[in-house]
């Protein structure tokens, strides 16, 4: 090991692709640099013309340039996922599986030519993590493996028995070759352990998304709301996700015209909730600000009375914690949530961070989503006190990763 180490950091997404787990690697590399670690990032997203690579770390892309600086997806598609019959002869265990197959060879590479003491992959897609251990089973290598979802969740089941059983399988291959396991939520946690008896807790840590500290210095934090709407919500709103705020709201609509709470939404709608909000007559309640650069999407953080976070009220949501939600904690505005009960409901009640809306009776949703609104307008409600929300700075989290590489460095037992 060279007195400076070296962590290469794998994953399949990466910048210029704007998103949030983009810009959490991101932060990871840059964060790790200065904490005294060559970081060097390996990804099949190409870079776009005009656009300088990052000056503290190093990226290497399997994918060649864009060259048009705005031209191509946000994130990279393998060329076999465009054609249907190739998509479902490759696509296990996803549709990004091809990449895998020529990683190995790009890893091997790497190590090789490169003094790399510790290996980071990072998901999804999954089946980066057999490419990194596939490359393990032919050179010996500390390395850690990082779930950012489930091996099936959210947009990927099984289609039947038999490929969850093998699904499965290719799970256990890498929990069992991997010398530490990193997962987003406790929830995610509990299911990791739950679903696989023989494996070492003490191998599993937490390493929950979170917020650039520096974006919300005390004197960068407005005193008081701007915002002329009542909610405002950061982020893409998927199919599903405004069903129950929707019924809500109507509710409050029916029996109480002027107390109806105006949203404005800061990214994009998915055209069945727009359609949602027409059929059920809130689009005069529906503030579409349109899509935003992250920075402006801060400052609307910032300037909201309230912020929104929502999750479709399924069980297969209860573990997850969008990562808006760590950036609408900096923000010290209340949270008004309407999600499933579980990680992120536990967030915010523990944190004292705003208010938790479930159950199936809209009338009674509403009622309490009055009782808020009419409250803030009257008076604005305070700055929260953010006890607690700074361990979900970047900076926490990346002293945790930083001390758990040199454990894994040094070769220490879980």
């Amino acid at each position: 090991m060279s007195p400076r180490p070296s962590v290469l950091l794998v994953s399949y997404h990466f910048l210029p692709a704007a998103t949030p787990g983009s810009r959490r690697l991101d932060e990871v590399a840059r964060r790790l640099s200065a904490r005294g670690w060559e970081s060097l990032v390996v990804t099949a997203t190409p870079a776009r013309a005009g656009q300088p690579e990052p000056a503290d770390y190093t990226v290497v892309r399997t994918t060649p340039a864009l060259s048009n600086a705005t031209a191509g997806p946000a994130i990279a598609s393998p060329r076999v996922a465009r054609v249907p019959l190739l998509r479902s002869l490759a696509g296990f265990p996803d549709k990004y599986a091809p990449w895998g197959v020529s990683l190995v060879p790009s890893l091997l590479s790497l190590l090789r030519s490169r003094p790399i003491d510790v290996v980071y992959s990072s998901s999804p897609p999954h089946s980066l993590h057999l490419a990194v251990a596939n490359a393990r089973a032919l050179k010996r290598f500390p390395w850690v493996a990082e779930f950012r979802d489930p091996w099936m969740f959210p947009s990927r089941r099984a289609p039947g028995v038999l490929s969850a059983s093998v699904q499965r399988a290719l799970e256990r291959r890498v929990l069992a070759r991997a010398d530490r396991i990193v997962v987003n939520t406790p929830g995610n946690l509990a299911s990791l352990l739950a679903a696989n008896p023989r494996l070492d807790p003490a191998r599993v840590r937490v390493s929950t998304n979170g917020y650039d500290e520096r974006l919300f210095a005390a004197d960068a934090v407005a005193a008081g709301p701007t915002d002329s709407a009542d909610i405002t919500y950061v982020g893409e709103i998927y199919e599903g996700m405004l069903a129950q705020y929707a019924r809500a709201v109507a509710s409050i609509r029916d029996r109480s015209p002027s107390h109806t709470p105006r949203l404005a939404v800061y990214g994009t709608i998915h055209p069945a909730e727009r359609a949602r909000m027409q059929s059920m007559g809130l689009l005069p309640y529906l503030d579409d600000r349109g899509f935003v650069s992250h920075e402006e999407s801060i400052t609307a953080m910032q300037r909201a009375r309230a912020l929104l976070a929502l999750l479709p009220q399924e069980e297969r949501w209860r573990t997850c914690v969008p990562s808006k939600v760590y950036w609408y904690l900096a923000a010290r505005r209340p949270i008004l949530a309407f999600v499933p009960d579980g990680d992120t409901a536990v967030l915010v009640r523990t944190l004292q961070a705003g208010r938790v809306f479930g159950g199936d009776d809209a009338a009674e949703t509403g009622r309490e989503l009055e009782t808020f609104i009419m409250k803030a307008r009257a008076a604005d409600a305070p700055l929260l006190s953010g006890a607690g929300t700074e361990r979900f700075s970047m900076n926490a989290i990346v002293d945790d990763l930083d001390a758990l590489l040199r454990e894994v460095l040094r070769g220490n037992s879980a």
